[in-house]
This record gives C-alpha cells, sequence and structure tokens, in this order.
C-alpha cells in the first residue's frame, strides 16, 4: 500500500496574516526558518518589510543579520536596494557589511554600480574592498575597467590585487581578456604576471590562447 502526500491550499488570508504566521514559523529556528524568511521576503505587504527589518536589528546573532540582507537585496526592490545599501556603507558588523556588498552585485538599481566603486577604490577595509571587486565583475563597462585596473596599480593589500584580476577574467563577454593580456605583457609585479597568466590560460578565451602562441614563438 503506497502512502500519498495531500497539500491543502489555505484561500483568503490576508497578506499581514500570512507574514504573521511565517514569522511566527522563522522564529522556531528549525529547518522551516530560511523557506519561512524567504516566503515571507515575497510578500509585497509592508507588513514583511517590517518583519525582515526586525531581523536585521542589531541585536539579532550575526547569522540571522547576513542571512536577512539576503533576503532585503534579492526581493525588495528599491527599498530593499536602499537598506543594503546603507549596512554596507555603515553596519558595524563586517560579515552583514561584505554580506551586504556581495548582494549588490545582484541589483538591477542603476547607481549600485557607482556604489561599489566608491567600495573597491575607497573603503578602508580589504575585505570589504574585495567583495566589492567581486561584486562587479558581474557588470560591464569603462567604470568597471578602470575600476579593476585601479585595484591592481594602487591598492596596498596583494590579496585585493588578486582578486582584481580574477574579476578581469569573469567579466561578462571577455571584456577584461585585453588587459589581462596587457597585464602579463607589461607589469613588473612577477605576482600579478603569474596571476594574469593564470586567469587567461583559464578563460579559454581565443585571445587568450593567440597571446600564449605568440609568446611560445618567441
Amino acid at each position: 500500500m503506497r502512502a500519498t502526500s495531500r497539500c491543502n491550499w489555505l484561500t483568503e488570508v490576508k497578506p499581514a496574516e500570512s507574514v504573521t504566521l511565517l514569522t511566527a514559523m522563522a522564529a522556531q529556528r528549525d529547518r522551516y526558518s530560511d523557506s519561512a524568511m524567504t516566503a515571507i521576503a515575497m510578500h509585497s505587504d509592508p507588513a514583511a518589510e517590517a518583519a525582515l527589518k526586525r531581523y536585521l536589528d542589531p541585536t539579532q546573532p550575526s547569522s540571522v543579520r547576513v542571512r536577512a540582507v539576503g533576503w532585503f537585496g534579492n526581493y525588495r526592490g528599491r527599498n530593499g536596494y536602499e537598506v543594503v545599501k546603507n549596512l554596507a556603507a555603515s553596519d558595524l558588523d563586517e560579515r552583514v557589511r561584505e554580506r551586504a556588498v556581495s548582494s549588490l552585485g545582484g541589483s538591477k538599481e542603476p547607481d549600485s554600480i557607482d556604489f561599489l566603486i566608491g567600495i573597491a577604490r575607497k573603503d578602508a577595509n580589504s575585505r570589504l574592498r574585495m567583495a566589492a571587486i567581486s561584486a562587479l565583475n558581474r557588470r560591464s563597462g569603462k567604470k568597471v575597467l578602470d575600476t579593476l585596473q585601479y585595484a591592481i596599480e594602487n591598492d596596498p593589500d596583494t590579496q585585493v590585487k588578486r582578486r582584481a584580476v580574477s574579476a578581469l577574467q569573469n567579466m561578462p563577454d571577455g571584456e577584461g581578456i585585453p588587459l589581462l593580456i596587457q597585464l602579463a605583457k607589461n607589469t613588473k609585479d612577477n605576482e600579478m604576471r603569474k596571476q594574469a597568466m593564470n586567469s587567461l590560460s583559464n578563460s579559454h578565451d581565443m585571445r587568450a590562447v593567440t597571446f600564449f602562441e605568440d609568446v611560445l614563438k618567441k
């Protein structure tokens, strides 16, 4: 005899009531917690935003706040963007700031690129600069290329420089390949040349193949 499962759909439930129920489920801190909070984030009702903001409060555990940043960044539109941007700029918890910066990499808000560029160029925290650079490798355009080149040439932290070189490899449509080739040819920094060569090798781009063929002919 085979067991069957049955789903009961609830109808005529007000959004605010749904948020209240889901918040109670999330508070159990069991396997339902993440799915319940994701469901809350997908509600357009103002009660959903109020519920999510409670999970961003500094009194909450850092792990909860980090997850809540993702819910805001992925589902709350412009309002969510503003919340995440403010966290990235000034929160006292480094993990929260880093998660906020990473979340902005997928933002559709036009000014998110300039905000990430500002973090990548000017933030005093090297982990935040690296997070911003990783977020920017999903974007294209001269401003992004210039920022990655600036990091490679000027950042005081070698790990940030390495992250910028890797980001060039991952830019859409191979936009970073010419700069990687230029770096491999001209830099006097042996560490950066090695990183550029590795990135070119992993890119499988035909321009990189041609570059290596020319190197081998010399």
